[in-house]
């Protein structure tokens, strides 16, 4: 039997370590760099600053990056970054390369979250970055699997350090509401969020509607019918097991929604949406 293939883009694949570095510049020296031609297109770019002070230019603004600090970008991208006029003492980075299929959606959604310059001051990140770059010695060349297991690793490493620290600096409401626009198929009231944060189910009600312009429960039950809607069209679970992942406490109640929502039945929807396929 014949098998359909996705044709994916030309290019790395796994996740690897594309090329990496350490440098030093001096005042005076001419060290700008502007991403938006750069190639290959969706090369990854984490470069910590060791001494001194950079700058990194996004939407015409510029964010200073001091010592412990890491900027984050992507060839093709509309930044730049480097040293300015304003810049009096040496500057010294370390830089590592990252490229493979998907990275840059990885990169773009911890930049969407956190920005593109983060203190990961005391986070023992040049040793991890020094370990990576000790992946494309000659020695390593023939374990790819592992490599790639060791960049994805380390991209996690970073999305939890931002996680990390932003939980840090935040509320328990403000955790709680995170909690439900990252999760919201989880089938949890919101009193048992508001109990599980230790805040009210009204502070939670207010924060929540202060941040998304919409009230907790209407914006769960809809994004949990466009779940729920997309898993019957694309998939032939049982309506009972796309209620349990979708968040609904029984198919009755997932039944009367998409009743509400298309004027038909959820098995209706599949057959509908299989014969539009």
């Amino acid at each position: 039997m014949e098998h359909a293939v996705l044709q994916l883009p030309t290019g790395p694949i796994l996740w690897r370590v594309e090329t990496h570095g350490r440098e030093r510049y001096l005042p005076g020296r001419r060290y700008w760099y502007e991403n938006l031609n750069r190639q290959p297109f969706g090369l990854c770019t984490l470069q910590l600053t060791l001494a001194g002070e950079a700058v990194f230019r996004e939407a015409k603004s510029d964010h200073p990056v001091p010592f412990g600090y890491a900027m984050l970008f992507a060839y093709g991208e509309p930044t730049a970054y480097g040293l300015t006029d304003a810049h009096t003492k040496p500057y010294q980075c370390r830089w590592l390369n990252l490229h493979g299929a998907g990275l840059v959606e990885h990169w773009n959604a911890l930049r969407r979250r956190h920005g593109s310059v983060i203190d990961f001051t005391g986070s023992g990140l040049e040793e991890r970055m020094m370990e990576l770059a000790s992946l494309i010695s000659p020695e390593q060349a023939s374990d790819v699997t592992r490599k790639a297991r060791m960049v994805s690793d380390f991209v996690y490493w970073l999305i939890d350090w931002a996680e990390q620290r932003l939980a840090s600096r935040q509320s328990s409401v403000e955790r709680a509401v995170d909690q439900m626009l990252r999760q919201p198929t989880l089938a949890m009231s919101l009193k048992t969020v508001a109990n599980m944060f230790g805040c009210s189910r009204e502070h939670l009600c207010r924060e929540f509607r202060k941040r998304v312009g919409q009230a907790p429960g209407a914006y769960l039950s809809q994004a949990r019918l466009q779940h729920a809607l997309r898993l019957i069209a694309s998939t032939q679970l049982p309506i009972k097991a796309v209620a349990q992942q979708s968040g609904f406490v029984s198919t009755h109640t997932l039944a009367r929604r998409i009743k509400q929502a298309t004027g038909t039945s959820p098995m209706g929807y599949r057959e509908m949406s299989q014969r539009r396929a």
